[in-house]
């Protein structure tokens, strides 16, 4: 009885193994994606104009989510969520994306990625002013020292904004 106590107790220690695996799997692609994308925008950029490049990206993200979807069913959003979605995906992804294409024609990667780095900071302080949410002093702080520290750089290196 011990012996498949101690079988059912190790597999498990495996199973879990097996979800912290795919958990590791999971952040290290997205780090590894989201880290090399600037330097895959400077490259695809001597051969594609930012437009034709975030098209390109995003016909290959909507390719592997189609893969996903047919793996795993994705519940279809609701009519009157529609509006919205089509506004965030307008400006979140296809504004951005061609937005950060041309920045990157003139602004060198890593500069490019620290400044991308701020959007955090940015998203706390314009839901402070438009949203009425309140901040504490740390967030104040990391605010301050994130809007700073791109500040410093930009100069630095002779971008300014």
């Amino acid at each position: 009885m011990a012996n498949e106590v101690r079988l059912w107790g190790d597999m498990l220690v495996l199973k879990a193994k097996r979800r912290d695996f795919k958990l590791l799997v999971a952040v290290a692609t997205a780090v590894f994606c989201s880290a090399s994308g600037y330097t895959a925008t400077v490259v695809g950029l001597e051969g594609y104009t930012p437009g034709s490049l975030s098209l390109l990206r995003f016909l290959a993200a909507s390719a592997v989510l189609a893969l996903s979807a047919l793996v795993s069913p994705i519940r279809r959003p609701r009519v009157r969520d529609l509006p919205g979605l089509m506004l965030a995906g307008l400006l979140a992804f296809s504004v951005f994306s061609v937005a950060l294409a041309y920045g990157q024609l003139t602004v060198p990667v890593g500069t490019a990625s620290l400044i991308m780095a701020t959007i955090p900071a940015l998203t706390a302080l314009w839901a402070t002013a438009f949203l009425r949410e309140r901040l504490r002093a740390v967030g104040w702080a990391g605010a301050v020292i994130s809007l700073v520290g791109v500040t410093v750089i930009s100069v630095g290196e002779g971008a300014g904004f």
